[in-house]
């Protein structure tokens, strides 16, 4: 068993609410197509996966390394679903038995923290069976502030430093993804439910649950959260592709800081609400790739 992951203890309503209550946040405005090919990485029993073929109505497929695939098979069908809708897959994560270009979006909830630390894990490892504009949503524990090079005791009470090592804030998350060369960081944040799920997770009957209340018991919930982070599959070879997506996200971010202005300098947010408008005609209704190059309209904003 890989360091710090415990083979899954039962299905448990209290996991169930846990796994529902990330996956509903984590995929609030959502943009995966119904009936889409979704990936659950790092699946565990399913309790995931269940609830994304239910509520959502996508195809899914449980990869997980450590749980039985004949048992998940038979909580499935138990709920209901048939082997068109969900397929249980033992699969590593490392390497992934699934054709290129497969899936419309990959959902991963409490994993990616374990094998997405590598920085060419993304590229190399994921993005090769996700589409071009497959949407990638990842929902992981993390910390506050990474805080490794002294460790609060109050962690200490339920988790070595080699499990913590497993914990990181959004600036390393950030710097991680910010090298992916096929894929672009859409939102990276502290997840609103943070404090909810971790309360449910500790009232969780099983012996992981019980040696957490240690720590959070003693004040260690201050050091840590769960993170949202979601990407879009961009490969490299279209680059102008990667630069009207860049520069939209740029617009919208620039919409809300307008928006701040309005009450106090109504002249500042029109005359910015105007350059907006002509950029983002700019970038959603290119040059050719040619006049592309040698254009030098770009307004400040």
């Amino acid at each position: 068993i890989r360091p710090g992951i415990p083979i899954s203890p039962p299905h448990s309503l209290q996991k169930a609410a846990v796994a529902e209550k990330l996956a509903e946040e984590l995929l609030t405005d959502h943009r995966i197509p119904r009936a889409g090919t979704v990936l659950d990485l790092g699946s565990g029993q399913g309790l995931t996966s269940v609830f994304l073929a239910k509520e959502y109505g996508f195809r899914v497929y449980a990869a997980d390394l450590w749980s039985d695939p004949a048992e998940n098979r038979k909580f499935f069908a138990a709920m209901g679903l048939s082997p068109e809708q969900i397929t249980p897959v033992k699969a590593d994560a490392e390497n992934l038995p699934f054709e290129r270009n497969f899936f419309d979006a990959v959902v991963s909830i409490d994993s990616y923290n374990y094998f997405g630390r590598n920085e060419n894990y993304l590229d190399e490892k994921l993005l090769p069976y996700v589409k071009k504009d497959g949407l990638l949503y990842l929902s992981f524990p993390g910390m506050k502030k990474d805080c490794h090079h002294a460790l609060p005791p109050e962690l200490l009470l339920s988790w070595t430093p080699e499990q913590l090592d497993y914990l990181h804030d959004t600036d390393y998350w950030r710097s991680i993804f910010g090298k992916s060369r096929g894929a672009e960081l859409l939102s990276l944040c502290e997840m609103e439910s943070n404090e909810e799920v971790w309360n449910d997770w500790l009232v969780c009957e099983n012996e992981y649950a019980v040696n957490d209340r240690k720590s959070m018991q003693a004040g260690g919930g201050e050091y840590l959260n769960f993170i949202d982070c979601q990407l879009i599959a961009v490969p490299e070879k279209f680059p102008a592709f990667r630069y009207q997506f860049r520069r939209k996200n740029e617009i919208c971010r620039q919409s809300v800081h307008f928006a701040q202005y309005f009450q106090t300098d109504p002249h500042f947010f029109f005359q910015s609400a105007v350059k907006s408008i002509i950029c983002f005609i700019h970038v959603s209704f290119p040059l050719s790739d040619g006049d592309s190059k040698s254009a030098s309209f770009h307004p400040e904003i």
